[in-house]
């Protein structure tokens, strides 16, 4: 008889919706150039921050729909992927 495991399912899903809402409240209001300037020395966005988080939580998503086994591979290049996470914004 397999007994049911426990997780940390609900603390995860509070943190990501507390991420998720600040990164909403930085970025509400703002136009695309706006978004994607870099106010500071770093070369990071908001809108590139944003690209890059959407992009992590769909890999976390992946791997949870699929366990316990490992999700499938992304078919494409890395270039293209790595443009596609925000990591080269």
């Amino acid at each position: 008889m397999r007994h049911p495991q426990p997780t940390n399912a609900a603390p995860c899903a509070d943190t990501w919706r507390l991420h998720q809402s600040a990164f909403f409240a930085v970025s509400y209001g703002l136009s695309d150039e706006q978004a994607r300037s870099a106010p500071t020395v770093s070369a990071l966005s908001v809108g590139g921050l944003v690209k890059h988080v959407t992009g992590m939580q769909r890999s976390w998503m992946a791997r949870v729909a699929a366990a316990p086994d490992a999700p499938p591979k992304d078919p494409r290049p890395f270039k293209e992927i790595s443009r596609s996470s925000g990591t080269n914004t």
